[in-house]
């Protein structure tokens, strides 16, 4: 089982009917949002399927259903908003929000190699102010016309989240 972290939430991911070099690209993918919580399960979890489709497409249907299992499970407890979020060295942490193709995921990964990388789709903000980290895949179009694929933050050069990030007051 991967678990995850997204929004203060624990998602996982169970690899188990895929091949090992799906694993292995799969572990790589959510290296940096992977939690080392031992014997601590997963809020929620769902397998990985082994099918015809190819890997590229289910992996970036994976990133879809952390990502909304984590806000199902978030829900009440922050403030979430579709939007990127970057963070300087402080963990002081500027948020970006917009609308789907308006150029978060561009923004998180152009200024994320020079300000730490806290998320490009779901900014949930705690009622004291603190930034939860959600540092998923990016789902970034390689060429026109082609479908989104899957980088993870450390293949993009993407700089780590600090601990902790905040909003400012």
């Amino acid at each position: 089982m991967l678990t995850i972290g997204a929004l203060g939430q624990r998602v996982g991911i169970d690899p188990a009917a895929l091949d090992l070099h799906e694993i292995v690209e799969i572990r790589r993918l959510w290296a940096r949002a992977t939690t080392n919580s031992g014997a601590t399960a997963p809020e929620s979890s769902f397998p990985m399927r082994r099918t015809d489709t190819p890997f590229e497409h289910r992996a970036s249907a994976a990133i879809s259903e952390v990502t909304l299992r984590a806000i199902e499970a978030a829900q009440g407890s922050l403030l979430m908003l579709h939007a990127c979020a970057l963070a300087d060295p402080s963990g002081a942490t500027v948020v970006f929000v917009g609308p789907s193709g308006r150029g978060k995921t561009t923004a998180a990964a152009t200024l994320g190699r020079s300000y730490g990388y806290v998320t490009d789709e779901t900014t949930g903000i705690t009622p004291d102010g603190r930034i939860l980290p959600y540092e998923k895949p990016l789902l970034i179009r390689t060429a026109e016309g082609m479908p989104k694929r899957p980088f993870s933050p450390d293949e993009l050069g993407l700089l780590p989240a600090p601990a902790p990030t905040r909003s400012r007051s």
